[in-house]
């Protein structure tokens, strides 16, 4: 039986590869909706596992089953709210097109404009900047194999959010894995494995969501970390809204990616930014990088969030602002 897909099962699945982004959190889902499991391709690459698991649901007519054992595992999610009620727009976020205000420059004499309200183009060190950047990301992962992003800076320390390394436990069982990409024909690079030493330097926020860890030599070849991939500045910059920021990430668990588009910046304030960039489950402890790759925040946040400051919330992604992180290094004596 064919399965017709649509923009709201392409919004769903994105849903739950957000929520659900590993097989060990998606299994229950799966069994709770009473799905056939061997009928799934179960990928570790989330939006796959996902895509696969909504055409198994449709061809059974499951669907609604699985959106409820979706909400059984993450009660009170808005996204999958409104999913039980088939709504498409809310599941989908801002639209830059029509959700942000913009206008176009009215120039009749000539052939050439630039669109919207500012120049886009930039040079092609933008790139270059970036690739250098990117060396310094990796994915985090966990011995229950959760997953998130952390990033290098200074010192072989590694950065990443509080709820992904919360304690010294966690952290000593950890593994941080650089150079994991896809280059443009489908091919996967060799990982390369970090362990981390929290005996050595360890530091953590609860209130501000941030993790910085000592990073052992690797374990294959007793290299050091920094020397290996370098390491990102821990700049003392911010942004304004309307502001582009860039994220690299490993958005979903997947090979390292970026996001450069959608990517404006809709609230700042000292602690906080808040942002229309793209990110998924594992994009936590991601650096979020201004126009000229300079780190402005620690992504950890995305969904409804409220504005701080305010009662409103709003379909978006978050940051926790470089001056916290700052400013906890150097009170712990790392930096």
């Amino acid at each position: 039986m064919s399965v017709e897909w649509s923009e709201f099962h392409t919004n769903l699945r994105e849903t739950l590869a957000g929520l659900f982004y590993s097989r060990e959190l998606s299994l229950p889902v799966l069994r709770d909706a009473g799905l056939p499991i061997p009928r799934i391709q179960l990928s570790d690459v989330a939006i796959t596992l996902w895509q696969s698991a909504i055409e198994v649901a449709m061809r059974h007519g499951r669907l609604a089953s699985l959106i409820d054992a979706a909400l059984a595992h993450a009660p009170g999610d808005p996204s999958l709210l409104e999913a039980k009620h088939r709504k498409v727009e809310r599941l989908r976020g801002p639209d830059i097109a029509t959700d942000v205000a913009w206008r176009a420059p009215v120039a009749e004499d000539t052939l050439e404009k630039i669109i919207g309200p500012e120049s886009q183009l930039m040079p092609v060190a933008f790139l270059a900047e970036g690739m250098r950047c990117a060396r310094a990301v990796c994915r985090i992962r966990r011995a229950d194999q959760r997953v998130g992003t952390g990033f290098l800076i200074a010192g072989d320390l590694l950065v990443t959010n509080h709820h992904v390394l919360p304690d010294v436990n966690i952290a000593t069982r950890a593994i941080a894995e650089f150079n994991w990409e896809r280059g443009f024909d489908g091919l996967e690079s060799a990982k390369v494995s970090f362990a981390l030493d929290p005996t050595v330097a360890f530091w953590t926020t609860a209130a501000d969501d941030l993790t910085v860890v000592k990073v052992q030599s690797d374990l294959a070849g007793g290299r050091s970390a920094v020397a290996e991939y370098g390491a990102i500045a821990v700049s003392d910059r911010t942004v304004k809204v309307g502001d582009r920021v860039s994220i690299i990430q490993h958005a979903g668990g997947e090979p390292k990616q970026v996001a450069l588009h959608r990517n404006i910046t809709v609230f700042v304030d000292a602690s906080r930014i808040q942002y229309l960039t793209d990110t998924l489950g594992g994009s936590s402890g991601s650096p979020v990088f201004d126009a000229q790759w300079r780190l402005v925040a620690i992504h950890h946040a995305g969904g409804r969030l409220r504005e701080p400051g305010s009662k409103v919330s709003y379909y978006r992604n978050e940051g926790i602002a470089v001056a916290m992180l700052r400013n906890g290094v150097a009170a712990a004596g790392l930096g």
